[in-house]
């Protein structure tokens, strides 16, 4: 095993250390018949290390939810068409006829916590990864050198721990929610559940770049240097989703079956690709004319663009013997299986926009790897 591999395998990849193998065992001089690294022009190295990203918490909220649709319920009282309970003004609409039973009744009700302010900011953090690469190096002077590098970054992308505290909050609530506003009618056999499943967005990102590489130090074997470049990223995966699951049924005076399920899903999703720039430094540590180490540190910036939607797609049972269930409030809500009498809970799937990120990610990357000069 070369000296190289044999010194960093307890620090380096498998992989890495692979790399190592296969440049050591190209053709090398000694240094009796070269002593001089400025007589090789380039350079090929192989990478890997750790990867720990930053995202921005800079951004602008969508427009404001729209109203529902308006109608008016069987018993003369106005209500709206929704496309879900979970968000905008169909979490408002069952508030205020959750406000008006408690104030026929004169006892508290649980209310719903919409997902507004949860989706309307900044929700997402990104976890750290590895990286790996390879880069290869053009020597125009002792101390300049251009150089290209493909890298690749794995990191998965996940809602941060306040978001997913408030997408926990909106689930419980809606459950209990409904079963205060379900035990005000004349019902049997209600049944009501909440439910919330996280899809994390694959973060793999594919880095192309080119930079300048300056020594800044250099000494027999060892030189330190500072690094200034730019590219392009490019993401990979799948976006990053939560999906709500909300449903309920029941029998009306125990003849009449309905039953309706909420589903809506935030969606977070980023660009396919994007310029960054780099910013580093680091080491070098040469075994020998040709073969040597490097360790350095670099930030990749790279505009924020995500973009987070949230959509809702209702689901009404078409159930017999058909009826027609309003409340008794204004605004009210209306549950209903007889074609042609609309429930509040209905129309089409929609879609809108809560949050568009800004400001600047920021990666940074620790790497080691294993150059040949040639």
């Amino acid at each position: 095993m070369p000296t190289v591999c044999r010194t960093a395998s307890r620090r380096l990849p498998l992989a890495l250390c692979a790399g190592a193998l296969i440049l050591a065992a190209l053709p090398e001089p000694s240094y009796a018949q070269s002593t001089s690294r400025s007589a090789s022009r380039w350079s090929i190295e192989i990478y890997g290390g750790a990867a720990s990203a930053t995202e921005a918490s800079e951004g602008t909220a969508g427009p404001a939810f729209p109203a529902g649709t308006p109608f008016t319920t069987a018993s003369g009282a106005p209500s709206r068409i929704h496309s879900s309970w979970y968000f905008g003004d169909g979490a408002k609409l069952l508030d205020q006829v959750l406000g008006q039973f408690a104030i026929i009744n004169g006892t508290t009700f649980s209310r719903l916590v919409p997902l507004d302010t949860a989706i309307t900011s900044a929700s997402t953090r990104r976890n750290s990864g590895t990286t790996f690469g390879l880069r290869v190096s053009r020597h125009l002077t002792p101390r300049l050198t251009l150089e290209a590098n493909v890298e690749r970054s794995q990191g998965s992308q996940v809602f941060s721990d306040a978001a997913h505290t408030a997408f926990e909050t909106t689930r419980d609530s809606f459950q209990a929610a409904f079963e205060g506003l379900l035990a005000t009618a004349p019902i049997t056999a209600p049944s009501v559940a909440s439910t919330m499943t996280v899809r994390e967005g694959s973060a793999s990102q594919i880095r192309v770049a080119a930079a300048a590489r300056w020594t800044l130090i250099s000494g027999a074997r060892a030189s330190a240097y500072a690094t200034v470049g730019g590219g392009v990223l490019m993401n990979g995966g799948s976006d990053l989703e939560a999906v709500f699951n909300g449903s309920y049924s029941f029998r009306l005076f125990g003849a009449f079956p309905m039953s309706e399920t909420d589903r809506t899903v935030v969606t977070v999703t980023g660009p396919s690709s994007a310029v960054l720039g780099l910013v580093g430094g680091g080491i070098t540590y040469d075994f020998s004319p040709r073969l040597g180490l490097r360790a350095g540190v670099r930030v990749s910036l790279s505009p924020n663009s995500d973009v987070t939607t949230v959509s809702g797609s209702p689901s009404v049972g078409a159930l017999t013997p058909a009826a027609v269930l309003p409340s008794v409030t204004s605004p009210a809500i209306q549950f209903s299986s007889t074609t042609g009498v609309p429930s509040s809970l209905s129309g089409t799937s929609t879609t809108h926009t809560t949050f568009t990120g800004s400001g600047l990610n920021r990666q940074v990357s620790f790497t080691v790897g294993i150059f040949r000069r040639f």
